[in-house]
């Protein structure tokens, strides 16, 4: 199947945005294989998650994960129905081996016989169908926080308010319950209304998420109760991250680099425990070398990025076009600050910041 190059994309739905997500992150599902119902958002249809999955799936030449369809039980349901000798034959084709392209070509067919909800599909991918997708949806969510993404027949606010309005709704939630909370949100009833809302909840989540911000443990729509008791809003069970930083700032803060053989080390201040961060020909470290050399001043992203480049880009095809290097620099620069929040220490207290419209780097230590 046909790649897709990863270029300038446009906005994806919210919906759409969740269901990759979900998919692509198998934990945040507590079954053990995905169902159309893990993946599907509100006012959404199990239809739609399908189509969309078919549709980028077949773009960028991934299958699903060992599809199965449940027949059996399918039948108990439905073996009575007038048209079920119809449905019967057709589901002839839902054997072990029915792949994306079955699914796109057999969309209508399998919604009007009632089949989705009986098909589920594994949550561990394999490693290629993982980084393909991967590389797929960091670059999407780099472009949506650099205020990149294609408005095609909507508008969008830029990524700083859909920041600010998110944390509002974070920080209420804070306020009642503590750091550990489930955040609910109810979306608009109609993605497709002419008074869409221009506020992207679930692609702010995933940004602050690998902002640093907060950590996610679980995200659901569909409940398991009766249909006249479900509600129409997102879960999210999450995290808000930087608390034992503001003991760090109450110790005299004077963040220290240091380099002890081949490996680089910091400290936020002189009595503080040593965290490694790596060798010191990493992007890791020589990001921080960089920003810490002018740490309350910002720094082009032009320079930044000449500061932690390393051989591999030079064969980088997207650093050598003029109209995708900004955002490709860009997209660099952040996923090497995504490493460094992953070190144990780091987490939730290091953030970048990009004023000057995406232009200059600025590095912040969370209070």
């Amino acid at each position: 199947m046909k790649r897709e190059k990863i270029s300038q994309k446009p906005y994806l739905k919210d919906s759409e945005v969740y269901t990759l997500w979900k998919y692509l992150n198998g934990n945040l599902t507590s079954r053990n294989v995905f169902q159309f119902d893990d993946l599907k958002a509100p006012n959404t249809s199990k239809f739609a998650v399908m189509y969309f999955i078919a549709n980028l799936f077949d773009r960028l030449g991934i299958n699903i994960e060992k599809p199965i369809f449940n027949k059996d039980i399918y039948l108990q349901f439905y073996g009575k129905r007038k048209d079920a000798k119809k449905a019967k034959q057709f589901l002839k084709i839902l054997d072990d081996d029915f792949n994306v392209a079955e699914l796109k070509n057999n969309a209508f067919l399998l919604e009007k016989y009632g089949a989705l909800e009986f098909i589920e599909f594994e949550k561990g991918l394999t490693k290629k169908n993982h980084d393909r997708l991967a590389e797929y949806f960091d670059f999407y969510i780099d472009q949506f926080i650099a205020d990149d993404l294609v408005q095609d027949d909507s508008n969008y606010l830029k990524f700083e308010l859909q920041k600010q309005k998110t944390l509002g709704l974070i920080n209420n939630y804070k306020e009642k319950y503590g750091n550990e909370f489930i955040l609910k949100y109810e979306p608009i009833s109609s993605e497709f209304s002419p008074y869409h809302d221009t506020f992207l909840f679930i692609h702010s989540i995933i940004a602050l998420e690998k902002l640093g911000d907060i950590k996610v443990n679980n995200a659901w729509f569909h409940d398991e109760v009766p249909p006249d008791e479900q509600t129409n809003d997102f879960k999210i069970k999450l995290i808000v991250l930087g608390q034992e930083i503001k003991e760090i700032e109450q110790k005299k803060f004077s963040p220290i680099l240091k380099v002890e053989g081949n490996t680089g080390y910091f400290k936020f201040y002189k009595e503080g425990p040593k965290i490694e961060i790596g060798k010191v020909g990493t992007r890791k470290y020589r990001l921080l070398v960089c920003l810490l050399d002018t740490l309350k001043s910002a720094r082009t992203v032009d320079s930044v990025f000449e500061a932690i480049k390393i051989s591999k880009d030079k064969s980088d095809t997207y650093l050598s076009d003029p109209y995708i290097s900004p955002s490709r620099k860009l997209a660099i620069i952040q996923n090497t600050m995504k490493e460094l929040q992953k070190i144990e220490g780091l987490t939730g207290k290091v953030v970048l910041e990009f004023p000057h419209g995406n232009r200059t780097v600025l590095l912040k230590f969370k209070p």
